[in-house]
């Protein structure tokens, strides 16, 4: 009976045991199959990445036929939008719903812009920047297929394009926290090199479904190497919007890393008031912070309680400091989105 007993419990511990060891080589295997399964995705991005260092491999070209078949040749009533580079049409490629920006024949975009913007959006990983998913290019026919956006742009919702309801105030913070994280990101990228994007306004920052802001239209990008926050470069070749322009730019052709953060200030003003960008706008809020009077500048849609009318006057002040004179004067993007999202 006792040995029984003895062989019973003996029986018993060594049950225990294996199946102790049982679920110790379980929970092995499952953390093997986490680890490889990281190294899997590791493997994938860094091979993301490195197809993503050239204009020649990461962007697939599609056929223009492809694109003409899906938007009914390129119909009314697939038709988003009409910019200075052509019309954007919304269509469903095999997958997702994309937009597909037709170059014009009269657009300022030719081919060395179309493959400049194609270099630059390969090169680019960013929540807040575009994703250009392919393109078509056939004789003087030149298209780009980016990722839709439903929400269209800042200046539609601005503006209140088809009785869209007004953004809100944390819509609006959030979209300007968003637009200089993705130019924070694309002037600190590369380190041998800066880039300048040149044509920065709010029909230019689009809006996802969950309203997140990315920062879209590479086409008349710059690159400089080399450039200091002291330092410029020089063009005789000025192109872009001339309401979102800073005085150096617009008048010398100078271009320094504080050209694009001008043309966030008035992002930030038009954000704001919803009005017409440009120097009218910016000496008319100046005269506004100088008579405390900013509350009759902004956008009627909104009305911010006290904590968000303590972040308006942030926001002017910042707006301001972007818009100064003085491209020494101006804040960098580093320090914008320090201030925007801490």
């Amino acid at each position: 009976m006792y040995i029984f007993k003895a062989n019973c419990c003996n029986k018993t511990a060594k049950d225990q045991e294996l199946a102790a060891k049982n679920q110790e080589l379980a929970a092995k295997d499952h953390e093997l199959k986490s680890a490889l399964d990281r190294i899997d995705v590791l493997e994938r991005e860094k091979e993301d990445s490195a197809s993503a260092s050239n204009f020649d491999g990461p962007i697939p070209q599609v056929s223009l036929a492809t694109l003409v078949s899906v938007t009914n040749n390129f119909a009314a009533d697939s038709l988003l939008g009409e910019g200075a580079f052509g019309r954007v049409y919304g269509a469903n490629l095999p997958g997702p719903h994309v937009a597909i920006k037709k170059l014009s024949a009269e657009s300022k975009q030719g081919p060395a812009e179309f493959k400049s913007e194609l270099d630059s959006l390969s090169k680019f990983r960013h929540p807040n920047i575009i994703s250009i998913l392919s393109y078509a290019e056939e004789g003087d026919e030149r298209c780009l297929v980016y990722e839709f956006m439903p929400n269209g742009s800042v200046r539609d919702r601005l503006s209140r394009k088809k009785d869209t309801p007004p953004l809100t105030w944390s819509q609006r913070h959030r979209i300007a926290a968003d637009v200089a994280r993705g130019m924070h990101y694309v002037q600190t990228a590369f380190p041998d090199h800066v880039l300048f994007h040149l044509d920065l306004k709010t029909d230019n920052i689009l809006l996802d479904e969950h309203f997140n802001a990315k920062v879209s239209d590479f086409g008349l990008v710059r690159a400089a190497q080399h450039l200091h926050d002291k330092s410029y470069l020089r063009t005789q070749n000025v192109q872009g919007t001339a309401a979102y322009m800073c005085p150096e730019f617009l008048i010398e052709g100078r271009m320094t890393t504080k050209t694009d953060v001008y043309s966030f200030g008035m992002i930030l003003l038009e954000i704001m008031t919803a009005a017409k960008p440009g120097p009218r706008l910016k000496n008319e809020m100046r005269k506004a912070v100088k008579n405390q009077a900013i509350n009759g500048m902004l956008d009627s849609a909104l009305n911010p309680t006290e904590a968000e009318s303590q972040s308006v006057r942030e926001l002017v002040t910042l707006a301001l400091e972007c818009l100064d004179d003085e491209s020494d004067d101006r804040p960098s993007f580093g320090c914008l989105l320090a201030t925007l999202d801490p």
